[in-house]
């Protein structure tokens, strides 16, 4: 997975994206005074920058890259999302 985002605000801002959070997905920003990922909600990945954004996302996974899906393992013990269940 990549993509890339655009964009430009006066102060602080909060972009939520459309994609699940992982610690798996490495931003690489450029032209930005500070950009961070961070999780928006339960489930979707957000970016809280400052000025102008240009930036990319990747998935980094492989087997010999895995401990960021073993973050998110823990994340998904920490929230209990196994207690959750499927709706009726």
């Amino acid at each position: 997975m990549a993509g890339a985002r655009e964009a430009v605000v006066v102060s602080q801002s909060t972009h939520v994206l459309p994609l699940e959070f992982s610690h798996c997905i490495e931003l690489e920003a450029a032209n930005s005074g500070s950009a961070h990922l961070l999780r928006a909600n339960i489930n979707h990945a957000a970016i809280l920058f400052s000025g102008h954004l240009r930036a990319q996302l990747r998935y980094r996974y492989a087997p010999w890259h895995y401990g960021c899906r073993l973050r998110d393992i823990d994340d998904a013990n920490d929230l209990r999302l196994a207690e959750v269940g499927w709706p009726d």
